[in-house]
């Protein structure tokens, strides 16, 4: 087992255990409360549930060796993107939905990435992720 192992499960159980915190807040959450203001300015509660919901697939997809499609944002949706307008039209129960599966997706397709002995690159800027880092490679202006 590669010293990197560890590091790399411990994220991965500290990722499942944020969103158990997340789904029990989302699940105690009454439906009009799902379309209250966040503090992301123009979006509601949801449209983060779903921004998080759609982030999961993508990262998914990517794990699991596809590729994964960025569609063109619509110019007159402003800040929304294609999966948050549907969002709006779905039931709070159904987001939920989404968000858990999507999420149970990543997090499957991460654990079979690790358990094969890959290598997982991650980009993130969380100080407390990079110290965690075996590696760090430092990229862009002032690198």
């Amino acid at each position: 087992m590669s010293d990197a192992l560890p590091a790399y499960t411990q994220l991965l159980d500290d990722l499942a255990g944020e969103r158990a915190v997340t789904a029990a807040v989302l699940a105690g959450l009454a439906d009009d409360a799902w379309d209250r203001p966040s503090p992301a300015e123009g979006w509601l509660l949801r449209d983060c549930v779903v921004h998080l919901a759609e982030t999961d697939e993508r990262a998914a997809t990517i794990a699991e060796g596809e590729e994964a499609p960025f569609g063109r944002r619509d110019p007159n949706a402003g800040v929304l993107t294609p999966g948050m307008l549907r969002g709006r039209d779905l039931q709070p129960a159904a987001v939920y939905l989404w968000w858990q599966q999507a999420g149970d997706r990543m997090l499957a397709a991460l654990r079979r990435l690790r358990d094969l002995g890959n290598t997982v690159i991650l980009v993130e800027h969380d100080r407390e992720v990079l110290e965690a880092a075996d590696q760090l490679f430092d990229f862009g202006p002032g690198a």
